[in-house]
């Protein structure tokens, strides 16, 4: 930039002039035509067309900083190639407890197991349906408070949008006797009456299921709480909330309490409890109580087969007992496990791990980080003949034989009881597996969880399941004062003073309060999908087995050949000790023990999909400078230029300053004394 100054003292001359010399040298496009045009008119157009490209130029630029500061991202899918690691395998024998093991329970669990528990069960038909113009519709609700009218509206949106479950009658029945027959004949009724209407229940239709049978029995009393919408709201303000957080203080009615796994310490202080038999404790003043008591009053006619309340009061009474106790009657995989092999090398018993499910008991994970497969097809999969022990199942609560088994990232913990798949004996099963891996940005391009944290408070690596179990259970221990009575991952929540939610029918309520509330998003965990995730696509293909020949020949000779043949083989060994031929129901009867399943990749490609960062820094930058560019031809340069011409401005008052300063002032009788001596010395 050329500066204006004096051509004979070389020296700033004036502000106007600098600017003037700025504007015609610049490189920014118009601005020299402010001092260039001839005429004024021009010079008023150029100002005029120059603001309004600032004006767009700044506009675009807001733009552009609007969308850096979303942080969009975008979603890549490639396909790659590379040896995988080969995923963990659960398996579950479906049947809990084996009958030669069952003296070793409760006698609580005993009774229950023969049927002679008091009280017995009321059997349940379906009543129809309503009719239609009588079902809830959220447009026509009316609501007696207006000052809690905005909350009801949100909350029924999220509560009566969703389908209730169908209302049903109870039918007692007017004989005592019948009732208390065992259950397989109840099933067996059951299933004459209705054959194909049979559905799985909630978790919290079973709750409500031990409520009634603890009711039925005896066990608790249940005082019923009904009243009306004025009476709910009366009651709520009066009583204190039982179910106050552990923390100290904010009530299970707030419909807060994200978790994000950041809390130091995984115990539940148990003193601050104070029971309260009448069922007042659980109201709360969000008024959810009120919709959940309607719930309640629906589920309490709803149906539930007698062979269905027999296994949840089995299962409740089965987790009463030491968790020792439920793996000493459960089957163990020395005796499931009849062959094992993984790339062709064998594997034994020790290459399992032991966990505990609720409603299958003992399961026992295949995994370890050294398995990598490095070829695709069945002959290098993992191949497990198992046996399932058919003659060890308790008839009374076993309908069918069979096997569960989950397939899963390592470290996570299985959920068999809602993922896999149900494996039959009598045949071999092959899945072939397609692995997806899954990255997803994280903050703040995207809202991921790595699990480190989850990680260090429970010793699992974190899936959204076991978030939002693991969220289930600190609820319920921290508000109940009890251990779930669902299927409960024992990680060190609960105090060792804590009994089960479903010894207390009131116990039984609290926890089926906070299972309606969650279920319902009036208490958010607060779950995110995790950053890194494998998904395991898999396709299911079976054949009969195994043939008649070599389960003589194979099969029952590699039984036999043990020391210790189990009770239920003895009489097939001797047969064939002796050569007495197998005929065809023996060989069923034994077949129908045994299962094989093949586990192994279909290929080696593996897609990868991953979240990257749509817009960078880079970019930005690049943007900005094409809008620069676009609006005023402007360039980073440009921009030196203007502070250039800023410091030469500081630097022009900087230096009128020190002029000043620097300047002497005479007075007017010292200047003409000096004057007149200066005019003498030149006369002498």
């Amino acid at each position: 930039m050329i500066m204006a100054v004096d051509k004979d003292t070389n020296t700033v001359t004036s502000m106007k002039e600098m600017m003037q010399s700025m504007a015609e040298n610049s490189s920014i496009h118009g601005v020299s035509r402010w001092v260039t045009s001839r005429y004024w008119y021009q010079r008023v157009l150029w100002v005029l067309v120059f603001l309004g490209a600032t004006g767009g130029m700044s506009y675009q630029l807001s733009l552009l900083f609007q969308s850096f500061q979303s942080y969009p991202v975008k979603t890549s899918v490639d396909l790659k190639f590379s040896v995988l690691s080969f995923p963990a395998v659960s398996v579950c024998n479906m049947n809990p407890i084996r009958m030669s093991k069952l003296s070793l329970t409760s006698t609580d669990t005993q009774n229950v197991m023969n049927g002679t528990t008091n009280g017995g069960f009321s059997g349940r038909k379906k009543r129809s349906l309503k009719d239609k113009s009588k079902q809830i519709d959220d447009r026509t609700l009316k609501w007696s408070n207006p000052a809690s009218e905005s909350y009801q509206e949100d909350l029924v949106d999220k509560l009566v949008s969703s389908k209730l479950p169908r209302r049903r009658q109870r039918h007692e029945s007017s004989n005592p006797d019948l009732q208390r027959r065992p259950a397989l004949a109840s099933y067996k009724r059951y299933v004459n009456h209705h054959k194909n209407a049979h559905a799985p229940l909630s978790w919290l239709d079973t709750l409500f299921a031990l409520r009634n049978l603890k009711t039925i029995a005896g066990e608790g009393k249940h005082k019923d709480v009904k009243f009306n919408q004025v009476g709910r709201q009366k009651r709520s303000h009066e009583s204190g909330d039982l179910l106050s957080d552990a923390t100290g203080g904010s009530s299970l009615g707030s419909s807060s309490g994200d978790y994000t796994w950041s809390g130091s310490g995984t115990g539940f202080d148990t003193s601050t409890y104070t029971p309260s038999g009448d069922g007042s404790g659980y109201f709360s003043a969000d008024g959810s109580w009120s919709y959940y008591q309607d719930y309640k009053d629906e589920m309490d006619n709803y149906v539930i087969d007698e062979w269905t309340e027999r296994v949840s009061q089995f299962h409740a009474e089965f987790l009463k007992n030491p968790s020792d106790t439920r793996e000493k009657v459960g089957h163990s995989i020395g005796d499931m496990l009849f062959s094992c092999a993984f790339n062709g090398k064998e594997c034994y018993e020790n290459n399992f791990t032991l966990f505990q499910s609720l409603e299958y008991g003992n399961c026992y994970t295949f995994q370890d980080s050294s398995y990598i497969t490095k070829r695709s097809g069945p002959l290098l999969g993992l191949r497990l003949t198992l046996n399932i022990e058919t003659k060890e199942y308790v008839s009374e609560y076993m309908d069918a034989f069979g096997l569960r088994l989950v397939i899963h990232e390592p470290g996570t913990f299985p959920f068999p009881e809602e993922e896999g798949f149900t494996l039959n004996p009598m045949y071999e099963t092959t899945i072939g597996m397609r692995l997806v891996s899954i990255k997803r940005a994280s903050e703040p391009h995207g809202k991921c969880e790595s699990g480190e944290e989850f990680k260090k408070l429970f010793g699992i690596e974190y899936t959204i399941p076991a978030c939002l179990k693991l969220c289930r259970q600190r609820e319920i221990i921290s508000r109940c004062k009890c251990i779930p009575s669902e299927s409960y991952i024992d990680v060190g929540l609960a105090n060792d003073g804590l009994k089960l939610c479903s010894n207390s029918t009131e116990k039984i309520d609290c926890e089926a309060f906070l299972v309606f509330k969650l279920e319902n998003n009036l208490i958010n965990c607060n779950c995110r999908s995790p950053c890194r995730q494998k998904v395991y696509s898999t396709s299911l293909s079976g054949r009969l087995w195994p043939s008649q020949k070599f389960l003589t020949e194979h099969i029952l000779k590699d039984i036999c050949s043990n020391k210790d043949v189990k009770w239920y083989f003895q009489s097939d060994c001797y047969l064939l000790k002796n050569k007495i031929t197998i005929d065809d129901a023996a060989a069923t009867r034994i077949a129908q023990n045994f299962l094989k399943v093949v586990i192994y990749f279909e290929d080696l490609n593996y897609e990868e999909i991953k979240e990257e960062p749509m817009y960078d820094g880079f970019q930005f930058v690049s943007d900005i400078g094409g809008a620069l560019g676009l609006f005023m031809g402007a360039s980073i340069l440009s921009f030196v230029e203007v502070f250039q011409f800023l410091l030469e401005i500081l630097n022009l008052l900087r230096s009128k300053i020190f002029v000043r300063r620097e300047t002497t002032i005479i007075p007017v009788k010292e200047m003409m004394f000096y004057q007149r001596n200066e005019e003498m010395k030149e006369i002498s």
